[in-house]
């Protein structure tokens, strides 16, 4: 499905390799990670995956990129065909204020007809169980219906790699876990699944891989059978198990002051709901 040889990338305003000497294959239907400090090329490597770089963010690049019949450099119009994305913020990638007209506005730009247009939005819908969001203004939707939005409307074109990034970091863990769900449906659909992310821990049992970059380089991969034992202190990256979290945080407290932390009668209120 996806080919690094070689490959380089560099900004155009950019002084140093943002992605360095990349070599790795991706296979259909695999779930492969990208983890790392802010600034390590995560983000990067997702951008020439979806064609938005060198198209939007302009820059110069050596080696060979393959996505499916697809190379580095080709337009953005047809990688968007094969790939759809969703980020961090999905506001960022929304171009209507009506959910319904967001889900269509793909295809529209396509020239599908309007039925099977409508055909579409009701197998997605069905799929994510989202009656619900049909006809909202998006800017009244919460994180997580605004997240699901966004990745419904990137399924629009059944496309066969979905690159998602950084897309937990704004979220709470019920929308966590249905971010979740989503990825592990699209992997049972024969989908292979791209990824850049800090948060690590809920995608433990779905990623088949995981890279560890930093400035550009991929300083450790770690296969599915390892990840169990993954120590993330080691590569100063978050921890993929969060017993080991917990367990770090219990000692901390207990060896400290007791009550470290206490919140009562606490409320809050969104939108007019408790």
């Amino acid at each position: 499905m996806i080919t690094f040889k070689n490959f380089n990338y560099k900004y155009t305003e950019s002084e140093k390799l943002n992605i360095d000497s990349l070599s790795l294959d991706i296979k259909k239907e695999e779930c492969v990670l990208f983890t790392g400090n802010s600034g390590s090329g995560k983000t990067t490597i997702l951008r020439v995956l979806n064609g938005l770089a060198p198209e939007f963010f302009s820059g110069g690049y050596s080696g060979e990129l393959k996505v499916l019949h697809l190379n580095i450099g080709d337009r953005l119009r047809e990688f968007s065909k094969i790939v759809g994305s969703v980020f961090q913020n999905p506001k960022n990638q929304f171009f209507n204020l009506d959910s319904t007209s967001e889900l269509a506005f793909s295809m529209e730009n396509y020239g599908y007809p309007r039925k099977k247009i409508q055909k579409r939005i009701d197998e997605v819908i069905s799929e994510f169980s989202a009656e619900h969001l049909l006809d909202r203004n998006v800017l009244e939707l919460s994180g997580g219906e605004k997240q699901k939005l966004a990745f419904m409307a990137s399924m629009m074109l059944d496309a066969d790699i979905y690159v998602l990034d950084e897309i937990t970091s704004n979220l709470d863990l019920k929308a966590i876990k249905l971010i979740s769900t989503i990825i592990q449906n699209l992997k049972k659909n024969g989908k292979t699944v791209i990824i850049a992310e800090h948060r690590i821990y809920y995608l433990k049992d779905l990623i088949d891989r995981m890279y560890i970059i930093k400035d550009g380089k991929v300083i450790h991969s770690v296969g599915k059978e390892e990840l169990n034992n993954f120590d993330g202190r080691a590569c100063q990256t978050r921890q993929i198990d969060l017993n080991k979290v917990e367990l770090a945080t219990r000692k901390r407290v207990t060896d400290g002051k007791e009550n470290y932390l206490m919140i009562n009668s606490l409320s809050y209120k969104v939108n007019k709901k408790i």
